[in-house]
Order: C-alpha cells, then sequence, then structure tokens
C-alpha cells in the first residue's frame, strides 16, 4: 500500500474514533483556532465542524477565557 494511502486510511480512522467517542473533543492551533471538532463538541456547543473549524475557540466557547485556570491550562499546553 502506498504511504499516501496509508496516510488517508489513518486520517480516516482517527476521524471515525473522534466523531465516535462521547466526549467533546478539540483541536487549536497556536492561534487558538480550532482544527479539529468532533460530533460530540457540535451538539454540546450547538456549533457544527463546518462552522467551528477556523474560528477562534474562545469566539465559540467564551467561558474558556473567563475561566483563569483553563485559560492558563490552554497557553501552558500551546507552549509546550
Amino acid at each position: 500500500m502506498e504511504s499516501s494511502a496509508l496516510e488517508i486510511n489513518k486520517n480516516s480512522l482517527t476521524e471515525i474514533l473522534n466523531d465516535h467517542s462521547i466526549d467533546a473533543i478539540i483541536a487549536i492551533d497556536t492561534a487558538y483556532n480550532v482544527i479539529a471538532w468532533n460530533k460530540t463538541a457540535a451538539l454540546i456547543y450547538g456549533v457544527s465542524k463546518l462552522h467551528a473549524v477556523g474560528k477562534s475557540v474562545f469566539q465559540l466557547i467564551p467561558s474558556l477565557k473567563q475561566d483563569e485556570e483553563t485559560y492558563n491550562a490552554i497557553n501552558k499546553a500551546l507552549s509546550g
């Protein structure tokens, strides 16, 4: 199997697993923009994946920035 085909299958499996999780799974980049948003996140926050990806996580979930402990944890995780 070609390397690119393996990568596509791996990405598809990851997406399937994320979308079948009972937990909200949200991934952000270093600019706080959403790069992954699963079905449970869509149910909890009322925002579809289509509308969430590319937007600031703080725009979508304002309470994250209001909670100092959570905000600091996000920053620490992004800084490595």
